[in-house]
């Protein structure tokens, strides 16, 4: 497996390990569908703003991008404790920017599902009420673990081997196929 951090965390007086794995999220808003505009007159100018852990990505602004903006944003980030990833769509504006709608994705949840990435979208929320969806392509790709066979292996597709030599059980066809003994 991946290298995976543990840290303590104190839950009713006990003490408890926690384990996060570790590795580059990368991140892609392709484009929103919303129900909520902040315009009277005009198109909206959306832009989304994306929060995980101290970090913080913008996209570009599309401009006249209404109710159904696109961005070709790429954020890559480096993932070790964060579990969740906050972002929120905003409308600029030239006086003072408005909130079109807020969302949460779990990284959590990504990180330990057998594959792990995720493409589709996001519900937004504005104050309550849902105010449309946001696609997202994300990507989760672990960390080397240490000690490795020179740290390859483990990494993004397309990277060598699936883990160290000499390790676990021999590969298996499967179902396994009857030996013809001669005698």
């Amino acid at each position: 497996m991946c290298i995976r951090d543990r840290y303590q965390r104190r839950v009713h007086g006990r003490i408890q390990m926690q384990t996060y794995l570790t590795g580059k999220l990368i991140i892609k808003p392709q484009s929103a569908k919303l129900t909520r505009d902040t315009e009277t007159f005009g198109k909206m100018d959306p832009y989304v703003v994306i929060k995980i852990g101290d970090k913080t990505f913008k996209t570009d602004t599309h401009s006249s991008g209404g109710k159904t903006p696109k961005w070709s944003n790429v954020f890559e980030f480096n993932r070790k404790t964060e579990d969740t990833m906050e972002f929120e769509i905003f409308d600029k504006d030239k006086v003072s920017d408005d909130t079109i709608g807020k969302g949460t994705f779990s990284i959590s949840n990504l990180c330990n599902a057998p594959k792990k990435n995720f493409a589709g979208p996001i519900q937004i929320y504005h104050k309550s009420k849902q105010a449309g969806e946001v696609y997202f392509e994300i990507d989760f790709y672990p960390d080397a673990p240490a000690g490795g066979p020179g740290g390859m292996g483990y990494g993004p597709p397309g990277g060598m081997g699936h883990g160290p030599p000499g390790r676990g059980y021999p590969q298996q066809q499967y179902p396994p196929r009857k030996q013809k003994i001669n005698v």
